[in-house]
């Protein structure tokens, strides 16, 4: 899936989102018994939704952005005006999205530039960019 309409619209919208927002939309897809695990201090650029030992949700703190996996329930997030992309799962890679649009929307960095553009996972985009 190549997600990078996806990001450059979401990377349009990043000047009205906050943590807050973010960790709001975190919140409407969290699932009972599951935990949110950011750290603000650290600067972390994404809070993680982790159910059942595993991560379910991953929210942008710096864009109306968020990656989950199948099932989940993203209403709230949508009518937020947040980008979402459903994923079979965090592990396989099913993304996609040329090194130039992922360096405009998440800076340039040595993690992001050993992601294989034409491949690569959820988690591997959460490595490069968290």
């Amino acid at each position: 899936m190549n997600i990078s309409e996806i990001l450059e619209q979401a990377a349009a919208l990043a000047t009205h989102w906050t943590a807050e927002a973010a960790v709001g939309v975190a919140s409407s897809l969290k699932p009972p018994q599951s935990v949110i695990d950011w750290d603000a201090g650290a600067g972390e650029a994404w809070t993680r939704v982790i159910s059942d030992c595993r991560v379910v949700a991953l929210v942008s703190m710096k864009l109306p952005l968020v990656l989950t996996t199948l099932g989940q329930d993203v209403r709230l997030a949508v009518r937020e005006g947040v980008a979402v992309i459903a994923l079979d799962s965090f592990e396989s890679s099913e993304l996609s999205c040329p090194s130039i649009v992922l360096a405009d929307v998440f800076g340039s960095s040595a993690r992001l530039d050993m992601l294989d553009p034409e491949s690569f996972s959820a988690n591997d985009l959460w490595y490069a960019t968290v």
